[in-house]
């Protein structure tokens, strides 16, 4: 199986009028616990596709403007550095599936959250009562509720 996050947008705490909201992940930094391991997609700029803004073009799986792991025991962990303490609002990863290239959504992304970098607290799971199931290839967003907290870091462990 083969876990895909192409894209991650960390957006601003939601104000009372409705406007567009800010993703506070655009250009962050960010480091792999493991690298990322799906030749297909692999390349030098793994390091900043998460959070360039870009979508990729095609099917994921066969982009070079993807970022992919081969899904196993051991989750996914990415390490987000927003640079200061911000106002979250959700966190939204962009990840597709299609069964019959035995390729899956999350089966959890859970969110942790720090001011320093050292101490984490668990804040939610994206993927917590959305559609994750298998089938037809569908590419979309993956978003947890409304957090309403304020961190610098957020570390998010995808589970397949």
């Amino acid at each position: 199986m083969i876990a895909f996050v192409p894209l991650l947008i960390i957006s601003a705490i939601a104000n009372v009028t409705p406007v567009e909201p800010t993703n506070l992940a655009q250009g962050a930094q960010y480091s792999f616990a493991r690298p990322p391991s799906y030749e297909a997609t692999s390349d030098a700029n793994d390091r900043v596709q998460l959070t360039d803004g870009r979508f990729s073009s095609g099917q994921m799986w066969s982009s070079k403007e993807a970022v992919g792991w081969y899904a196993g025991a051991q989750p996914i962990v990415i390490d987000v550095d927003l640079s200061a303490v911000r106002a979250l609002g959700q966190v939204c990863v962009r990840s597709a599936r299609r069964q019959a290239a035995g390729v899956s959504f999350p089966a959890s992304i859970d969110i942790f959250i720090s001011n320093d970098g050292q101490e984490y607290g668990w804040v939610g799971d994206a993927a917590a009562g959305q559609d994750v199931s298998d089938g037809e290839y569908l590419s979309k967003y993956i978003c947890s509720r409304e957090l309403g907290q304020k961190a610098r870091y957020v570390r998010l462990s995808v589970t397949a």
